[in-house]
């Protein structure tokens, strides 16, 4: 009893060594690939047809995406607090900067000229034929502007794009001169998001301004997507089914032995819930080829190989230690293959 006692004691210490040893490795290894995707993935703005414009996309920490939104003026305690009520994190921030042109002008001539009458008479301006030495009298309004209100139209203009803004209008026969017509005007920002099978986001936007029922695109000065870089971190309930198969040796006789069956696993750890980089406490039940005997499989840890390689071919495959103790009490340890569903 104590010799079987000894030998579970130390199988199980030998595992928890390998496990601990492969999860700071694997750990240091998600790091490394966490600053490399920061530093060397960006991807830059494009103009495409039809006024669309993908956005300047990079992967961020936490900090980053923090400081460009104090950047923007954004209250991020805000909508990460209504996030909090959907079960939702933040992930990624989107910014769209459209620019108007500075304008400046002199001697600009009259967009147009409406003749002032005014009710029951005549226009403001009647000039006399003759002065009273009987010579013609020179014009008072030798341009027309107080027989006519003045009208100047207005453009607002984006780079070579022009949207109308309205009408400014003058009167110089009447005390209170001015008049103006601004246009209802309806600014309309359209995104599309695309994700990649790394769970990377793309963004294009199309910016446009409505007047009149007229529909104006304006390009895009400036987009730009920033997005967390996904980390791993434990999910203490994450229950997923596996199937498993391996090869171990039997503590009791030292003989090699096989296995396989079904296992449940309990936690995980890992960037996405639905393929964790690490699967934790891999419990199950399976047959044991060395005794043909039915036996109770235990993996406590096993690290998704795909995500190490970098291939979907196996993205939902796992390697790890594996203890198992069939129904004579049989020990056996070695290592286990998964795969998950």
């Amino acid at each position: 009893m104590t010799s079987i006692l000894s030998k579970i004691l130390v199988a199980i210490g030998i595992i928890a060594l390998f496990g601990t040893l492969g999860f700071i490795v694997y750990h240091h290894f998600q790091l490394s690939s966490q600053m490399t995707a920061i530093n060397t993935t960006m991807v830059a703005q494009k103009e495409l047809a039809d006024g669309i414009m993908r956005a300047q996309s990079a992967y961020a920490t936490k900090n980053d995406l923090e400081a460009f939104a104090a950047q923007h003026k954004l209250d991020l305690k805000a909508i990460e607090t209504d996030l909090a009520t959907l079960k939702a994190n933040l992930s990624a921030i989107n910014s769209v900067t459209v620019v108007s042109g500075p304008q400046q002008a002199g001697n600009l001539p009259s967009s147009g000229t409406t003749p002032i009458v005014q009710p029951g008479g005549p226009n403001p301006v009647s000039a006399p034929a003759k002065c009273k030495d009987g010579t013609p009298c020179p014009n008072p309004d030798l341009y027309g502007y107080l027989a006519n209100r003045q009208t100047f139209h207005l453009d607002e203009v984006f780079g070579t794009d022009k949207v109308p803004f309205g009408d400014v209008g003058f009167s110089a026969s009447q005390e209170k001169p001015w008049n103006i017509d601004i246009k209802a005007r309806e600014y309309n920002l359209t995104t599309v998001l695309g994700i990649d099978q790394n769970s990377r986001n793309y963004s294009y936007n199309k910016f446009s301004i409505k007047v009149d029922n007229k529909d104006y695109p304006v390009k895009i000065a400036n987009s730009s997507i920033q997005q967390i870089y996904p980390t791993a971190k434990f999910s203490f309930w994450n229950p997923k089914l596996y199937l498993t198969a391996g090869g171990s040796a039997n503590l009791s006789a030292i003989n090699g032995s096989a296995n396989f069956g079904g296992t449940l696993a309990i936690m995980s750890y890992g960037k996405y819930l639905n393929l964790p980089d690490v699967s934790i406490l891999q419990i199950g039940a399976g047959y044991q080829t060395g005794t043909q005997k039915f036996t109770g499989i235990l993996t406590p840890v096993s690290f998704n190989i795909g995500n190490i390689i970098k291939t979907s071919l196996i993205d939902n495959s796992f390697v790890g230690p594996s203890l198992q103790l069939d129904a004579s009490g049989n020990i056996f340890a070695g290592i286990n293959a998964s795969i998950g569903f």
